[in-house]
């Protein structure tokens, strides 16, 4: 007989590095607010802004307020750009409106780009 094989629960995948040890500090107030603000400005917890310090490690950039609206209207016009390469693929003719939809995702990219 086989041995069975474990079936897989699902969920998060095991980290493969345990952090068993724990660091604490004493800050102020003041200090402890502009920690968290860092950290919530990396879009990090304050224990993951701490190691990235402590390693030297480069905090992530934020993409801008802006670059975001940018990427979801882009993300948005997945759905008109395939219907384009669709109607392009069967040897139909593109109409006014398909050209002008490249055209706004062609100045779209070149926005983010910048």
């Amino acid at each position: 007989m086989e041995k069975e094989e474990k079936q897989d629960k699902g969920g998060r995948p095991k980290s493969a590095v345990k952090r068993k040890k724990r660091i604490t500090i004493n800050c102020t107030g003041t200090d402890y607010r502009v920690a968290k603000s860092k950290a919530d400005k990396a879009g990090l917890s304050l224990s993951e802004f701490g190691m990235r310090a402590i390693m030297g490690k480069p905090l992530p950039r934020r993409p801008s307020p802006e670059l975001t609206d940018q990427l979801r209207k882009l993300t948005g016009m997945a759905n008109n750009l395939n219907q384009i390469a669709k109607a392009a693929n069967q040897g139909q003719r593109l109409n006014l409106d398909m050209l002008n939809t490249l055209e706004s995702i062609t100045n779209l990219i070149n926005e983010i780009r910048k």
